[in-house]
């Protein structure tokens, strides 16, 4: 049985390896991940390009969801990693980030002009009531429980 499926998947590999043959279809030799840390108005974007692209840059954009441009940032081919192929980009954010969506997306130029190539992610901002707050910071014991004490010290 182990072996008909492993068949059965070689035979589906090759073939939607042929049909993108076929059809000129390239893999998008760029992918992306977010890390989205609000507390400290970050953004850490890793970008993977595993395929190597000579005499490229790219730019990082975050867009809030109408589209107006929050951040951007240059990358440049000589930044990244060669044995994971990959770069990690810190981007700060603006303090006081409203509640919604927001857009993270990479592109690769080539002279200074978009090239075909780009990925997006998304993060969302939700500003929760209890962030920010004092609450838990004083140092007293609240009914019914009351203060541990220490005998014959």
């Amino acid at each position: 049985m182990e072996k008909k499926i492993r068949i059965i998947y070689i035979i589906l590999m090759l073939f939607l390896i042929s049909t993108n043959l076929c059809l000129g279809a390239e893999p998008n030799p760029i992918s992306i991940s977010t890390a989205f840390y609000p507390t400290y108005h970050k953004v850490y974007v890793t970008i993977f390009s595993p395929t190597v692209f000579t005499n490229k840059e790219g730019i990082i954009q975050i867009k809030t969801s109408e589209g107006s441009i929050l951040a951007r940032k240059a990358f440049y081919q000589k930044e990244f990693n060669q044995q994971s192929q990959s770069l990690t980009v810190q981007i700060g954010l603006p303090k006081k980030l409203t509640n919604g969506k927001y857009t993270v997306s990479a592109e690769l130029l080539k002279g200074g002009k978009a090239d075909i190539y780009s990925n997006k992610n998304t993060f969302e901002m939700i500003n929760y009531p209890w962030v920010g707050n004092k609450l838990g910071e004083e140092n007293i014991v609240l009914p019914p429980w009351t203060p541990i004490k220490v005998k014959n010290v």
